[in-house]
């Protein structure tokens, strides 16, 4: 959140004019004022991070909630999401884990077979099979999703692992533990069916985005204009978002890594894996903003090139 509410405001007011004020991805919890942690330990204020003077728990779902913006997939959401079947065409959204997949900083994904065969023949059928040995890290690498258990904000002195907070409230003292987290895993949220919006962010600009590059308003008007699509995203839709970069897959590593996975709404922009641009000083801003104060589960390295070269122009809907 920013400090000054009247930006706070006029940020509002310019995403719900673009459709997108309501939408559950980016939907926040209940603001509870200005706040300020003081430290026992060293008698003094600490100064609360940016975005975060305000404190945003419990969630809109109530303490204790592990599922944040899931709990939008209710079956009356399935039942709703149905009616959009047209033509029952299925796209693939994940990538191929492969060893030549770009892996964030020093991280591999090493795939081997034991033997060929693993085992066998057993039985008077001569059953044969096949094993395999992975030795890897799951989070950055290849396709993935980012649970709420992932970002959180350190709000007292550093190494306090009683004030990193998480979504709704959740702290690290809570959640800590050398074989998985105690709370906020992935597994605590709601399986996912529902209606998705491709914003071909590409095809707008003629070229793929450049480094640093924000999706604008301006951008998301211009793509739904060119789509002929309106913005009637509902609570518990997903929106891709098309910036041509996933054609670096594998191509160009070094220059894919440049770019981070993740989209969300920043200061006045769409923001995609990094701070707004209008503020450096805050790492991974939005991040923190849809995961640690709005619930948002995060997807990272997903396909949507092939969605978009298929994409049949829709006409505007009168609802």
């Amino acid at each position: 959140m920013n400090r000054d509410s009247g930006t706070k405001a006029d940020r509002r007011d310019v995403l719900k004019s673009a459709g997108l004020g309501v939408a559950g991805a980016f939907a926040g919890g209940a603001t509870h004022g200005s706040w300020s942690i003081t430290s026992t330990a060293a008698a003094q204020t600490v100064q609360a991070p940016r975005m975060s003077e305000q404190k945003w728990w419990p969630s809109k779902w109530g303490a204790g909630d592990e599922a944040g913006s899931t709990n939008h997939c209710t079956p009356q959401k399935v039942l709703d999401t149905v009616k959009y079947i047209k033509d029952g065409k299925i796209y693939k959204l994940a990538r191929n884990y492969e060893q030549a997949m770009p892996c964030f900083g020093k991280r591999s994904f090493m795939l081997r077979m034991p033997s060929a065969p693993t085992g066998g023949p057993f039985g008077d059928n001569k059953l044969v099979y096949n094993d395999e040995y992975l030795a890897t890290e799951i989070g950055q690498t290849g396709t993935q999703f980012d649970g709420l258990g992932h970002i959180g904000i350190q709000l007292g002195n550093a190494g306090d692992l009683s004030q990193m907070i998480f979504y709704n409230g959740f702290t690290m003292a809570d959640m800590a533990d050398p074989y998985g987290l105690k709370k906020l895993g992935v597994e605590k949220l709601k399986p996912l069916f529902t209606r998705g919006h491709l914003v071909d962010i590409e095809a707008v600009k003629g070229r793929m985005m450049d480094v640093g590059e924000e999706i604008t308003v301006a951008d998301l008007r211009a793509a739904l204009a060119k789509q002929n699509m309106e913005a009637d995203i509902k609570p518990g839709d997903a929106i891709f978002f098309n910036t041509g970069w996933g054609r670096l897959w594998i191509k160009n590593n070094d220059r894919l890594q440049q770019w981070r996975a993740g989209h969300w709404v920043g200061d006045r922009t769409l923001c995609r894996g990094q701070s707004p641009l209008t503020d450096r000083r805050r790492y991974l801003g939005g991040r923190s903003g849809a995961q640690s104060r709005q619930g948002l589960g995060v997807p990272g390295a997903w396909g949507s090139a092939d969605q978009a070269r298929h994409r049949q122009p829709r006409k505007p809907s009168i609802r």
